[in-house]
């Protein structure tokens, strides 16, 4: 079963809750100041998702493969899915460096 990643990704930052939830602006800033909304250098990104797709994805088949890349090269993918793929495959490419 394959769920589409929803549009969500620009250049602001991403799944910050509605403005009628209400969520104080000072917890706002403490997730910026430690990063919660930041991502790696394109080029680490793209390392990382490779090393996702070659070592996970053919036993975790959660995500469509060519889906996720048209929505990731035209800055739509969501910043959640994004540091969820960035975690899984580190081992794997800290044995390759």
């Amino acid at each position: 079963m394959h769920y589409r990643v929803p549009d969500t990704f620009d250049e602001k930052p991403q799944d910050l809750p509605d403005p009628d939830v209400h969520v104080a602006e000072a917890e706002k800033n403490l997730l910026r100041t430690v990063g919660a909304f930041s991502l790696p250098p394109s080029n680490v990104q793209i390392l990382l998702l490779q090393a996702y797709f070659r070592w996970l994805h053919p036993s975790q088949h959660i995500l469509d493969k060519d889906d996720f890349w048209k929505d990731y090269e035209a800055g739509r993918a969501s910043l959640l899915l994004l540091h969820g793929k960035f975690l899984q495959p580190q081992p794997a490419v800290m044995k390759q460096s």
